[in-house]
């Protein structure tokens, strides 16, 4: 299991934003979910689990009704993510869909770089500084 220094926090109440996402079979799915991990690990906010906001787990829930902010990040007009955030009886939550930034299913490399657009991008709607 866990040693405890590499523990999850998907379910802890955090003071950071939540960010959640869909994590699709796409580049934009992969790329979007290497973007949440990186912007966990640059302290701009806490990655949740989007499964277990649709499986309705409720420390996942009040996690996300107590966070300061919450960020869906979406790689395509399905809008998986946000979705399920609403099937869940959220409303007060961004999104930010990379195909709206340019970016292609199938087409866009999932690079360093397109990564960090992303990560850009997200914590400006947070409305948090970039390192």
């Amino acid at each position: 299991m866990s040693d405890g220094k590499t523990q999850s926090s998907c379910c802890s109440g955090v003071a950071k934003p939540i960010v959640l996402t869909c994590s699709g079979a796409s580049n934009l799915g992969r790329m979007a979910d290497l973007a949440a991990r990186k912007m966990t690990a640059d302290g701009i906010a806490q990655m949740s689990c989007l499964a277990g906001v649709a499986g309705g787990v409720d420390m996942m829930l009040q996690a996300l009704a107590a966070a300061p902010a919450v960020l869906v990040l979406d790689g395509c007009d399905c809008e998986c993510g946000r979705k399920v955030m609403e099937k869940a009886g959220f409303s007060d939550f961004r999104v930010l869909r990379l195909d709206q930034m340019g970016m292609k299913r199938g087409e866009t490399p999932v690079t360093g770089e397109n990564v960090q657009r992303v990560v850009n991008a997200g914590a400006k709607l947070l409305g948090v500084a970039v390192s």
